[in-house]
């Protein structure tokens, strides 16, 4: 209630420096009851404050959340039935309710305080009404002064020199790839960050130019992973593994992913497996960031004839030892293959838009496509056609055409951009009725 115990500590607080800060927040709250008091005299109005007062309520159950027996049971249940709520992650936003509560009802108690002040006769109450404006604006500062300049807590930076110079290198290179930023971490420390706090959410698809695929993994406690990203959980079963692999960068190419970024952060010396591979050579070396070339070919676009069915990944690991992965199409299940070891064809792309691609024909049986990260990997089609098998259980492999095609996510003309256009129409509606009526027209 009184906006504090964010469950992430370290954090400083005005009750770090202010002994009576309870105080101040018992003037908040009376002003904020004050003013639900007052707006229930308006038969008008009064359904405004019964509103407040009841998001107020609810904001407060559901910021405990879980953190107490009597709450746990229903915000477990909500949280694991009700969609909206899920997406909120953790119940202290629910806070920001309580926040409103207090901001709207608070102010309506200032305005029926001064109100009382000034119609009283005596002067020294009417004159304690300008000192109690100072007051309820000068509280609620000191409650909250490290929200300036966050105290010293967070400073505005920029990304190291050397973060730049690799972008540049990457930018270089005219081909189509991903590239894989390592250590595999969703949130992460990095030493170059000037705050007290030098956990961020990793920043790499933000900064860098070319396609990265980056961990998404949130590694909480009891759970390493919640991602449900079938290429995240390829690269995780990789890196398990890669104690026990020399040919990463083989395994890393049905990915389309031509570079390896390794930053010198946190448990970087855990990876010092990728200098052992025999396809991942240093192509530059910079202080606190090393960049591998992944030897290997890819592509974004690839056909191949051979079908090798397989009942998991492990199996395929054993197969990549006898055999090229980029030459053949891994089904996950059972199923007869048709091994015919014919070397896989690069097939030449052009994005369009990140939803539509233009690529050449293949003699090929099968054409796979490779697919960001940030992408799905389904609700592709070929040339209006649903692909009938995936690499891997990942990627979409259609059936190809020698005349090529385009390859097109059709989720987003079909749900997405027809969202965008709704939402666009009715926001133009709802400025052109608000334009209306403030002319004094009526409708």
């Amino acid at each position: 209630m009184m906006l504090h115990g964010f469950w992430n500590p370290g954090w400083v607080y005005a009750s770090n420096f202010i002994p009576f800060w309870p105080v101040l927040f018992v003037f908040i709250l009376f002003l904020a009851v004050y003013g639900f008091l007052s707006i229930l005299k308006d038969k008008k109005a009064r359904w405004l404050g019964v509103s407040l007062a009841v998001v107020s309520i609810v904001g407060f159950i559901f910021a405990v959340g879980a953190s107490l027996d009597s709450t746990k049971p229903a915000f477990e249940w909500l949280f694991n039935n009700l969609i909206f709520v899920r997406g909120f992650r953790d119940s202290q936003k629910f806070v920001a309710l309580l926040c409103l509560s207090y901001a709207y009802l608070g102010g309506l108690g200032v305005g029926a305080l001064i109100a009382e002040f000034r119609r009283r006769e005596k002067g020294l109450l009417r004159a304690g009404a300008s000192v109690f404006i100072i007051l309820a604006l000068l509280v609620p500062l000191f409650y909250s002064f490290p929200i300036f300049s966050s105290w010293g807590q967070l400073k505005a930076t920029d990304y190291p020199t050397e973060w730049y110079e690799v972008n540049d290198y990457l930018n270089q290179d005219d081909d189509d790839f991903n590239v894989l930023f390592l250590p595999w971490h969703l949130y992460m420390d990095y030493s170059w960050l000037p705050n007290a706090n030098k956990r961020l959410a990793n920043p790499a698809q933000e900064f860098f130019d070319k396609p990265v695929i980056s961990g998404d993994n949130l590694e909480i406690a009891g759970k390493y992973s919640g991602s449900t990203n079938p290429i995240s959980k390829y690269v995780e079963f990789l890196l398990s593994n890669a104690s026990n692999v020399n040919n990463l960068g083989e395994l890393l190419a049905p990915l389309n992913v031509k570079y390896v970024l390794l930053v010198h952060e946190v448990d970087y010396a855990s990876y010092d497996f990728l200098y052992q591979q025999e396809d991942l050579a240093i192509e530059l070396e910079k202080p606190g960031i090393t960049l591998l070339k992944n030897e290997h070919s890819t592509a974004r676009a690839y056909g191949v004839s051979s079908v090798v069915y397989i009942d998991s990944l492990e199996e395929y690991l054993e197969l990549s030892t006898k055999q090229d992965v980029m030459e053949h199409l891994y089904v996950m299940g059972g199923g007869i293959g048709n091994d015919s070891r014919v070397q896989m064809e690069e097939l030449a792309v052009t994005e369009k838009n990140p939803t539509k691609y233009q690529i050449t024909g293949s003699s090929q049986a099968y054409t796979v496509f490779t697919v960001p990260q940030n992408v799905s990997t389904q609700y592709w089609e070929y040339n209006g056609a649903k692909p009938p098998l995936q690499n891997l259980g990942i990627m979409p492999a259609f059936s190809s055409s020698p005349d090529g095609g385009e390859i097109v996510y059709t989720r987003f003309y079909r749900v997405y951009l027809p969202g965008y256009i709704i939402s666009a129409v009715a926001l133009g509606l709802m400025v052109y009725l608000y334009l209306r009526r403030s002319k004094g027209k009526r409708f």
